[in-house]
């Protein structure tokens, strides 16, 4: 086996994402599939930590993204974190510990969408206002806390083979 030689800057252009689950196709897993492809085709190294791994995790391993279930299975730091759920951002950032990171919240409500307070967080980001109230009930108001939409990928639908109706549907 040969040993690749990597420029300092893709060493600095490792992400590692975190999410609860690559099992199935729920909102965090659809988002953090289509954020480590768009992070792999801007050049960057995207890397998901999920305890646990199904079809997902393996769909991203086919298109050449290192997913993984323990985080000792790396055998590099990554540079950023970008968290989402409480136990799975916890379980990287003690792991890393110069490594910074970004917590986004994508539920309300649900436990693991707690905001973890941690000095090594540098952003904390809601994808709606519901969230954005969430992450100030879990950190106070004084938290830095900024919305950013869930984005939608439209390239992979094709409406070219959809044909209107000429008459009103009643």
């Amino acid at each position: 086996m040969t040993a690749t030689v990597q420029s300092k800057s893709d060493q600095e252009r490792r992400v590692l994402l975190t999410n609860l689950s690559l099992s199935s196709r729920s909102g965090t897993e659809t988002h953090v599939r289509d954020l480590a492809l768009a992070l792999q085709s801007s050049s960057f190294q995207p890397t998901i930590y999920s305890p646990v791994c199904g079809e997902l995790a393996d769909e991203l391993r086919d298109e050449g993204i290192t997913v993984v279930d323990n985080l000792d299975d790396l055998s590099f730091e990554p540079n950023l974190i970008h968290g989402h759920h409480h136990l799975e951002m916890m379980t990287a950032l003690l792991r890393y510990p110069k490594v910074p990171g970004i917590f986004v919240c994508h539920d309300g409500e649900a436990w693991h969408d707690r905001a973890p307070r941690f000095p090594r967080i540098l952003k904390y980001v809601a994808v709606d206002l519901r969230c954005k109230n969430r992450l100030e009930a879990d950190l106070g108001n004084e938290a830095d806390i900024s919305i950013i939409h869930n984005s939608v990928d439209l390239n992979p639908v094709s409406y070219t083979h959809l044909t209107l109706p000429t008459k009103r549907i009643v």
